[in-house]
């Protein structure tokens, strides 16, 4: 018997073992995001994982310990959830969960039966399962492991994307495992795969690093054109947020928007003091949509009040609805007023008597004259948040998922357009042309492709994103989310702008480095404030923007022949079912 056909005979049979195996690996994995973002422990923290997985007694074993252990880890790692929607919170982990059996499963069969090196096998399932996770059902890419590094590590994402990072990353990991599992010397000399794991997983690191030296090298300096842009960043706590949807004490809930609105426009004034080419605002932020119909709409309303055809039980709501008309006027004025172009976060609807009928998520442009330009409407809707999944399809089942929604009658639809914002600015930039994805769009890779990459031509320039973490104040969303944004200014080479209700707001250059954030005391969260910055234009473009997430539908394509041909295999040798 061979030492490497013996290795592969050990089992861990103790229930015990497992567990404290796989509570390293769930620790790990918590400890390397924000926070506390110890990212070093991102490189073994698959290691107690994938033991489990090929080393497990059973098949069995390993299902049930790796799903419970997924579910417990994804409680932990989304609990900024639980004020949100309890119920929901609970069945997202639930289902979650099977990401980490379904990658322990797979890895298992891979290389029992076909004996895949693990600093092979590890990274290819690994990311196959992210980007199975990042796809279904809208997606959730939280918590890849490539999210989880430093500005040098990530440079690669503009080929490879995310995953790609997550894939050099997964190697070390199943490195460790082959050391672990190997023999490490056989005849006197390495053992092969323990030769080959560290040559391929060393080279591959080296590359990574000295790749994002150089790229990050040839980043634009101080003296590439420039666009100077402020974000506003208020502290809107989301019950106030809420309270616009109801309808009672009318008078008080717009006495506060007004408050609200006047504190937004205070602050634009003073980040206007920078003369930025533009100033954003939140998503949502504006206490009434803005379009053109619901203007006109509002401007028929105050004909009414003023004629005196409304009846006196209705005028509250009626003055309510006219406010529509001030609040564009005034945003108009105060465009005018700084000479300085405004992206704002509001709603749009079809008409205001009939405010459910057609509702977006929108960020509305306009120019330095005041002129409504153009508006982006949000195409990526957040299932729970936005839309309940299966409501065309499946009515009854969404009926049904209904209930573990935040706001179960808030329904938006998805924008048409994936269209950019012609924002002018004077020569020698002349238009900047700004993608303004909205909420989460930022975390969707391919969200943020099609705005900045049109039949692999680089279009755009800039990224501005427009989001309300007010939802979770104080917790750990906030960096995390932050973090994550980081790759979109990578893969498509160009610099971001947050502005973010509650923090955390600032900017991200086409480097993934964080220049600049809105900071009161100290504070990045539950403050409001401004911030401004000159942000270098990048007019690199990157293979990522010609063919997107390529390379972690490749591994997937691999891992899936991969495990066909395993399963092809009559059966595990003995000793190894």
């Amino acid at each position: 018997m061979t030492p490497t056909s013996h290795a592969m005979r050990v089992t861990i049979r103790s229930p015990l073992a497992i567990g404290v195996l796989l509570g390293v690996w769930a620790l790990f994995s918590w400890l390397m995001f924000p926070r506390p973002n110890v990212w070093p422990l991102a490189y073994v923290a698959l290691a107690p994982l994938a033991l489990v997985a090929v080393r497990g007694h059973s098949a069995k074993l390993v299902a049930i310990s790796t799903y419970v252990a997924g579910v417990v880890w994804w409680i932990v790692a989304v609990s900024w959830l639980y004020d949100v929607a309890t119920y929901g919170y609970l069945v997202l982990a639930v289902y979650l969960g099977l990401y980490p059996m379904g990658f322990a499963l797979v890895l298992r069969a891979i290389q029992r039966r076909m004996h895949v090196p693990m600093f092979a096998a590890v990274p290819l399932v690994w990311v196959t399962f992210e980007y199975a996770r990042g796809l279904m059902f809208s997606g959730f890419p939280w918590f890849l492991l490539g999210h989880s590094q430093p500005t040098v590590v990530i440079q690669i994402a503009d080929f490879a994307g995310a995953y790609g990072v997550s894939f050099v990353v997964a190697a070390c990991g199943g490195l460790v495992v082959d050391l672990l599992t190997q023999p490490l010397f056989v005849a006197g000399r390495l053992g092969k795969t323990v030769r080959y794991g560290l040559a391929c997983t060393g080279g591959l690191l080296v590359f990574t690093v000295v790749y994002g030296s150089w790229r990050l090298s040839q980043a634009p300096g101080a003296d590439a054109p420039s666009v100077v842009v402020a974000v506003v960043q208020s502290d809107l706590p989301q019950e106030r947020k809420i309270a616009r949807l109801s309808t009672e004490d009318i008078a008080a809930r717009d006495a506060a928007d007004r408050a609200d609105f006047d504190a937004m426009v205070a602050m634009t004034r003073q980040a206007a003091a920078d003369q930025p080419h533009l100033i954003v605002w939140p998503e949502t932020i504006a206490p009434r949509a803005l379009n053109d119909a619901m203007v006109d709409s509002a401007a028929a309303i105050r004909r009414e009040l003023e004629s005196g055809l409304v009846p006196p039980e209705d005028r509250d709501v009626f003055v309510s609805w006219a406010l529509t008309l001030d609040y564009r006027t005034e945003i108009e004025r105060l465009a005018r007023e700084l000479d300085t172009s405004l992206i704002i976060g509001a709603h749009t609807y079809g008409d205001v008597r009939r405010l459910m009928d057609t509702k977006y998520n929108s960020a509305y442009l306009f120019d330095a004259t005041g002129r409504l330009v153009d508006r982006y409407d949000k195409v990526h809707r957040v299932p729970f948040g936005e839309y309940v999944l299966f409501e065309d399809s499946m009515p009854w089942l969404a009926d049904l998922l209904r209930k573990l929604a935040p706001l179960p009658e808030y329904s938006l639809r998805p924008g048409e357009r994936r269209n950019l914002l012609s924002v002018d600015a004077p020569q020698p930039l002349g238009t900047i042309r700004t993608g303004a994805p909205i909420c989460f769009e930022d975390v969707v890779s391919y969200v943020c492709r099609q705005l900045m990459y049109r039949d692999g031509d680089k279009v755009g320039d800039l990224l501005v994103n427009l989001t309300n973490d007010g939802w979770y104040p104080e917790r750990a969303e906030a960096p995390q989310h932050e973090q994550i944004a980081r790759f979109r200014c990578i893969e498509n080479r160009v610099p971001m702008a947050r502005a973010v209700n509650r923090g955390v707001s600032g900017f991200i250059d086409s480097s993934g480095r964080v220049v600049g954030r809105v900071e009161v005391d100290g504070k990045r969260q539950n403050v409001a404030g401004v911030a401004v910055a000159r942000l270098p234009l990048d007019s690199r473009s990157t293979l990522f923007g010609r063919v997107g997430d390529a390379a972690a539908l490749l591994c997937s394509v691999i891992t899936g022949i991969v495990l066909l041909l395993a399963l092809a295999v009559p059966g595990a040798r003995k000793g190894t079912r």
